[in-house]
């Protein structure tokens, strides 16, 4: 009782129980006091860290968090882009402090979060820059009510929640002092919480929990420890005196005790009897019931279970897709808990206001598969013009080949969705549909003109063919009306004065006129004109 009641008024000088953690760990321990639980084992921080599967699962989840790089963005015309030049890039990026990188200090305050509930760092500022955040220890940093004028820790029974002269501040403790430190200067990470100020703290919050998934593990190991005595009556011979019983026992217990005296023969002095009380095998083994809590771990920590080794109602296809639900749901609502407050914290208000930066998470990095897949992905979105080379090749971290790597390309045998219906022939009495307002007529007397006055014949036949290779694109896209008409005009203008050039006319004009014939269709006519007209000028310039 004097200790419960010495513990609770320390406790009340540096945390402010009403909004926060309703006792402080540190003195908690350092009493005796840790939250009793059904098993009747004793759970802390670093006894629920001594669990493999509890271990594992914050490791897993506290470098998930780690893992992708964050930086800040600057919002672009033409997306966003890493905002190397704002002050606090660096912070966020690359260096947290002289001891910590920026992926340090994000698995640090991940774990706190995990355990306490409440991961911290305080931001020291020079002016308005922060120059480092520095990680704060998690049993002895909470939030109090603060009095405005005074900046004093106010008095639990003395909080007034409506007066103006009170408000919130974080503390933390460095020896026996508490330190105020202003919200705006802190990185909080919190988890789930009543109040949206301050997370449950996880491990007393589930101590009985952890603590039935401890006790089974103790169990075993106390098993193993007694060796051949695993559970049994020993009768001792009669009429020994004290010092003869104890020599006996000790006896016994040097040639039973451990696993390098398992299964070996024991054998009592004339008159003992040992009587076993052997338990079953699948009791003594407890595999489902290991197995059963691995799972209750992974409701603790916020984790699937396969990722703890409890893969027994998991085939090959489901773990894919667990995979996939341990970024969306294990992975992702920290990730963006980051992102929200480094903005939070590290973007003026201007920037904050105007949506002109903010900070992102590179989710890429966490989403990595195998190198066929992504071959497969780079070429297919190359394929649609989703991506450029550049593009390909900065995901797989190599360097871009220069400005003919920002090219994108398009499939040739697309057509705009306005042109559609002009490739499908109309019916018997409909009236020809007209797209003459939507495109342009293209200027073909000045194209050939320009082609036929070249100095060089070689050159002129060139201009020529690639002239009328845009015609037949132009109209092509136009439509089937359109082209038919086109190739019409073509072929009744006046010949050139050069024969040569007059013959590479007649050429397109015969070449082209087929595709508007049967077996072709209209529907396929920009695919099969593409095609003939690649042909063309491999047979007229010979290249």
């Amino acid at each position: 009782m004097i200790a419960d009641i010495f513990a609770a008024t320390l406790t009340g000088a540096a945390l402010n129980i009403d909004l926060t953690h309703p006792r402080d760990p540190s003195l908690a321990r350092s009493f005796g006091l840790t939250r009793a639980n059904v098993a009747g084992i004793q759970v802390t921080e670093d006894s629920a860290l001594g669990l493999a599967s509890f271990w594992r699962g914050c490791n897993i989840i506290a470098n998930g968090v780690a893992k992708p790089p964050a930086s800040i963005k600057r919002v672009t015309s033409k997306g966003s882009q890493d905002a190397t030049e704002h002050q606090h890039f660096s912070l966020v990026n690359a260096r947290a402090n002289d001891f910590n990188s920026a992926c340090d200090l994000r698995r640090t305050l991940q774990l706190h979060a995990l355990i306490w509930g409440n991961g911290i760092a305080k931001l020291n500022r020079v002016g308005n820059r922060a120059v480092e955040a520095i990680p704060l220890l998690p049993d002895r940093t909470g939030m109090a009510v603060v009095s405005t004028g005074k900046n004093k820790i106010v008095e639990p029974s003395k909080i007034d929640r409506a007066s103006e002269s009170m408000t919130i501040k974080y503390v933390t403790r460095i020896g026996n002092d508490p330190i105020v430190i202003d919200p705006a200067d802190v990185i909080h990470i919190r988890g789930l919480s009543y109040n949206g100020l301050w997370g449950f703290p996880v491990v007393e919050t589930l101590a009985d929990a952890i603590g039935s998934a401890i006790a089974p593990r103790d169990y075993g190991a106390k098993m193993f420890a007694q060796g051949a005595l695993s559970s049994g009556i020993l009768f001792m011979p009669p009429g020994l005196d004290e010092q003869q019983q104890e020599r006996f026992i000790t006896a016994v217990h040097a040639g039973s005790t451990g696993l390098g005296q398992a299964h070996r023969w024991m054998v009592l002095e004339d008159g003992s009897d040992f009587k076993p009380l052997n338990l079953p095998p699948e009791h003594a083994q407890m595999l489902q019931t290991l197995e059963h809590k691995t799972r209750d771990i992974a409701n603790v920590i916020g984790i699937q279970p396969h990722k703890l080794g409890d893969t027994a109602r998991k085939s090959y296809n489901s773990l894919e897709q667990s995979n996939q639900e341990h970024l969306d749901d294990d992975l992702d609502p920290w990730l963006q808990k980051w992102e929200e407050e480094l903005s939070n914290k590290l973007l003026t208000a201007q920037e904050k206001s105007s949506g002109s930066h903010f900070v992102e998470m590179d989710r890429k990095s966490l989403q990595r598969t195998n190198l066929a897949a992504i071959t497969s992905h780079v070429a297919s979105w190359r394929q649609w013009g989703i991506y450029s080379a550049n593009d390909g090749r900065k995901m797989q971290g190599l360097n871009d080949i220069g400005s003919q790597g920002d090219i994108y390309l398009v499939p040739s045998n697309m057509i705009p969705a306005t042109a559609v219906q002009q490739t499908i022939p109309a019916g018997p009495g409909a009236a020809p549909l007209d797209f003459e307002d939507q495109l342009p007529p293209p200027p073909d007397e000045e194209d050939e003109a320009e082609a036929v006055a070249a100095p060089d014949q070689r050159e002129a036949k060139r201009r020529l063919c690639r002239t009328l290779s845009r015609q037949s694109e132009r109209h092509a896209q136009r439509g089937g009306v359109h082209y038919c008409e086109w190739l019409e005009r073509l072929s009744l203008k006046p010949p050139y004065n050069d024969p040569e050039l007059e013959a590479v006319k007649n050429q397109y004009v015969d070449a082209l006129d087929s595709l508007t014939r049967p077996p072709y269709e209209a529907a396929n006519l920009f695919v099969n004109q593409a095609a003939a007209l690649s042909q063309l000028e491999i047979d007229i310039l010979g290249d």
